[in-house]
């Protein structure tokens, strides 16, 4: 993971270089309200102190185009309601004081506005790249045209309308349209990303070479797939095939037919017998793992929790050694994998 670190700030560095350029370009002003509280605990404070710095380069690369203020939400509740209304959240953070541990509310966030655009940055976490989110901000912001992230569909995934967080996450950020048809008439080119999204039925060899052809054109595609078929009502859950298991093989990145086992789990009511009478429990559950290990890539950075359902694990040994993998979320320490068919019941 550390020598990851470099690469990523080189990126994050990179980018702020390209959003600086852009913003001699700028024809409007952008305005940046960072939320921040007052007598931050020292990590916190070498981040703001960051961002500031960072807000000032902005600042004279756009020839003073760029206008930010700092408000302490802190301050009382009038301004910690704005705060909140425009989408920055606080953590709890344990300090000492006088050598007592008390918790203090800390907001650490910013909103961009540029023309009728607005992109916020709800927490800034410590040692995150302060320079890809300012620079992923602006391109957001002043971007001509929307990126197209084009939807899998025809093999049983789930529709457009049933994604509703996908929907309101990206809403504003991509125009997202289905994309049938790939054996026959291969991924559109105006597909600036492609998402696979759980189909339920195999993929026929020919999609999965428009699938691959595309790839070999530098379109970056999303693998969400599964690999266990699980049957709550029978308490089963058996082996099933993507038809993208010889793609992802040639990649050296094959899901493996297992299940990933976590007594880090999430809960969940289950009806058990006591005395005679049904009653409702709360078990934790191992087949729904609860996962916290997070890498501080851009697209994984901020993520404190995520909870995944009958998830499958991932084969990286077998990576080419010239690809860069990297890792974006891990199971626990106390985590197994049960092999397939595999008993499912709590």
């Amino acid at each position: 993971a550390l020598q990851g670190l470099p690469k990523l700030r080189h990126c994050g560095q990179f980018r702020f270089a390209v959003a600086l350029q852009k913003a001699q370009d700028l024809n409007d002003p952008v305005t940046v309200t960072a939320y921040v509280s007052g007598n931050l605990p020292a990590r916190f404070q070498r981040t703001e102190e960051e961002f500031r710095a960072l807000l000032q380069e902005f600042r004279a690369a756009a020839d003073g185009n760029v206008e930010f203020t700092f408000v302490d939400p802190n301050e009382n509740d009038e301004k910690a309601k704005e705060a909140r209304q425009a989408g920055v959240r606080p953590i709890a953070v344990n300090v000492r004081q006088q050598n007592q541990m008390t918790q203090k509310r800390v907001f650490l966030g910013a909103v961009f506005q540029y023309q009728d655009q607005r992109e916020v940055l709800p927490f800034v976490e410590p040692g995150s790249s302060l320079e890809y989110k300012i620079a992923s901000a602006l391109r957001k912001l002043t971007r001509d045209k929307k990126s197209v992230l084009g939807l899998l569909q025809g093999h049983g995934e789930p529709k457009l309308s049933a994604m509703t967080q996908l929907r309101e996450a990206l809403k504003g950020r991509y125009d997202i349209q289905t994309v049938s048809g790939v054996d026959t008439a291969g991924v559109p080119p105006k597909v600036d990303v492609l998402l696979v999204a759980r189909p339920k039925n195999e993929l026929s060899p020919q999609a999965a070479l428009a699938i691959d052809q595309y790839v070999m054109r530098g379109g970056p595609v999303i693998f969400a797939l599964n690999r266990a078929q699980a049957n709550m009502r029978f308490g089963q859950a058996r082996p099933m095939t993507t038809g993208l298991e010889s793609l992802l093989d040639t990649y050296g990145l094959p899901i493996k037919p297992d299940l990933v086992r976590d007594r880090n789990a999430t809960a969940i009511r289950v009806q058990q017998r006591r005395g005679g009478f049904n009653v409702m429990n709360r078990v934790r559950y191992p087949y729904v793992p609860k996962i916290s290990d997070f890498s501080s890539h851009p697209i994984s950075d901020g993520i404190n929790r995520a909870v995944f359902q009958f998830v499958s694990s991932l084969d990286t040994t077998r990576a080419d050694t010239t690809a860069q993998v990297t890792v974006l979320a891990r199971s626990s320490s106390q985590s197994a994998l049960a092999s397939l068919p595999t008993n499912i019941r709590p």
